[in-house]
């Protein structure tokens, strides 16, 4: 029965991989939601379907990174200190039809992805090229930035 399954799920996948293009340009917020839980939702069907004997987990989501990434969307990781959260999401969508936790999990992900990927390394950047002239052992950035607090 897998075969048929995932030929069932294909139908997603293509309607996922034509809406990206749209989802990457798009600037409402909605949209990009809206598309992230659906990747969320095929992401827990091919799991449930279960095609291979090992990696289900690891390739599925390798394969939703694809999609996230065609759309725009930064690719998510599970931290170790997350799994039981993410396993616990995953029974609930995959046992009980109820995704919202799924959803809300990887919608952190994405945050969380975004200050990894992105905030965190401009953030060094603008430190490192920040010098101290101000004599108080913190970069010009950083003594600019609370005074623009002030104002």
């Amino acid at each position: 029965m897998i075969r048929p399954m995932l030929n069932e799920l294909d139908k997603d996948v293509l309607l996922l991989w034509d809406l990206a293009p749209e989802v990457r340009v798009c600037e409402d917020a909605d949209v990009m939601l809206d598309y992230l839980d659906e990747v969320v939702v095929l992401g827990c069907k091919i799991i449930k379907v279960h095609p291979f004997k090992d990696g289900n987990g690891r390739s599925v989501r390798g394969f939703m990174n694809k999609l996230l990434e065609a759309a725009g969307l930064p690719p998510v990781y599970i931290k170790a200190n997350e799994r039981t959260e993410y396993h616990k999401a995953m029974n609930k969508a995959n046992n009980d039809g109820d995704y919202t936790d799924i959803k809300n999990f990887y919608h952190y992900k994405v945050c969380d992805s975004i200050v990894e990927l992105d905030i965190n390394p401009r953030i060094r950047r603008q430190l490192a090229g920040s010098e101290d002239t101000s004599g108080t052992g913190k970069s010009d950035a950083v003594v600019k930035s609370k005074a623009d607090d002030k104002k």
